[in-house]
Order: structure tokens, then C-alpha cells, then sequence
């Protein structure tokens, strides 16, 4: 069968930052109506990393881990912007870069650490005798760092503790990465 490489996260980040790098290139005055500048600075805010491409990557990023997390692909997702009334231009650009991005893993038959999650997730819900082996081999479930768990990790340990299991959730709220 045909089998998929795991991208580590260092490798997915550079094909996010060229994918959201050229969208940037494409799109140039996309941000010129929420700008506000002298003439002298917009050549700085263009090309200085830490100003607008970062923006773009660290916005595209984001996007793309919560609608994974989600469970919405950039088709999906399109789908919802059609049927919405309102002009979403951030939205859109999330979708641009998630898509060009899903197809560049496709292309290299590769998936990031988001995807092996839904799948371990998918796995579980589609065969109950794994969860049971799982439950019992595993019967306590001790979750540290439980504030940077996303939906989808909640819902693999949810699964795997049942209803009467035995989860401990540790974490600081003050220190969450997703809400």
C-alpha cells in the first residue's frame, strides 16, 4: 500500500512561511486598507521578517491548526465562506495558504503531527475493540499540560478513559495556547 512520511514540525513551518511568503507576493496591497504608515516605512513593513510576512505565516498557521483541529478541510471551509453574507478577506486568505498548504503535504505524501491526531482519532471511533484493549492497558490517564490540549486530544483521552475512567487533567488556564 501507499504509505505517508510524518513532516516534523520545523519542515511543515518552512512549507507554511513559502506558501504564506509567495500568497503575501501575490496579494500585495491586501493589507494596505488596515495599514496606517509614513511612505518611508511601508518598504520596512513589506520586507523586514518581523513585520508583515510573519504576520501572514503566524495568521495562516493558527488558521490551519484550529480548522484541523476542527475537523473542516479548506474545501469544507470554502463551502461556509460561499454561504456567508459578509466579506471575510482573512478567512479567505486562511483558506488560500490551509488549501496550498494541504496540497503541498499531499504532494510529498507526507502529514503534520495535526493530521496524525484525527487519524488516531478516526481510528479509535471506527474500531471500539482497539479502545477497549487500549482502556484496559491503559487504565489510569494522567494529562499534563491539560490547558494546550486541542478538541480533537481531548476527545482521543475522552474516549480512551470512558465514562466511568480514570483522567487526570493538570494545566495552568492562564497558560493556554488554544482558548
Amino acid at each position: 500500500g501507499t504509505g505517508y512520511q510524518i513532516i516534523d514540525e520545523v519542515e511543515a513551518n518552512r512549507i507554511k512561511q513559502s506558501i504564506a511568503r509567495d500568497w503575501l507576493n501575490a496579494h500585495i496591497d491586501f493589507f494596505e486598507p488596515y495599514l496606517q504608515y509614513e511612505d518611508y516605512q511601508k518598504d520596512r513593513l513589506y520586507e523586514n521578517k518581523n513585520n508583515l510576512p510573519y504576520l501572514v505565516e503566524s495568521i495562516a498557521s493558527a488558521f490551519i491548526r484550529l480548522s484541523k483541529d476542527r475537523q473542516l478541510t479548506p474545501k469544507a471551509l470554502q463551502e461556509k465562506l460561499d454561504q456567508s453574507q459578509i466579506s471575510l478577506p482573512l478567512v479567505e486568505m486562511g483558506i488560500e495558504i490551509y488549501n496550498d498548504y494541504q496540497d503541498a503535504l499531499n504532494y510529498r505524501g507526507s502529514v503534520d503531527f495535526d493530521d496524525l491526531i484525527r487519524l488516531a482519532l478516526r481510528c479509535l471511533k471506527s474500531d471500539p475493540s482497539l479502545v477497549d484493549i487500549l482502556r484496559k492497558r491503559w487504565p489510569y490517564i494522567l494529562e499534563d499540560e491539560a490547558q494546550d490540549s486541542s478538541l480533537l486530544q481531548q476527545e482521543i483521552l475522552s474516549l480512551l478513559a470512558g465514562e466511568n475512567g480514570n483522567w487526570v487533567r493538570v494545566g495552568d488556564p492562564n497558560q493556554a495556547i488554544y482558548e
